[in-house]
């Protein structure tokens, strides 16, 4: 079959064989992302202030990636 049609069909046989594998298998680090913006969300805005939610917005791709289990503490 490589003979007849060449490798073009074999790549693009591959190509989109990867993208659906990577599409149906779920991110653990877009999962600790997802929980930890809707904890975001949740934050009292009387007791913290609009610095620290925004600091604490920002640490959150580096803790779950540096986490190991995932979850970020705030």
């Amino acid at each position: 079959m490589i003979n007849r049609y060449g490798l073009v069909p074999l790549a693009f046989a591959l190509f989109v064989f990867s993208i659906f594998i990577i599409t149906i298998i779920p991110s653990p680090h877009k999962a600790c992302l997802d929980n930890n913006i809707a904890k975001l969300k949740q934050l009292d805005r009387d007791i913290y202030s609009d610095d620290e939610i925004a600091r604490l917005g920002k640490s959150i791709g580096e803790g779950c990636r540096a986490d190991t289990n995932y979850q970020l503490s705030t």
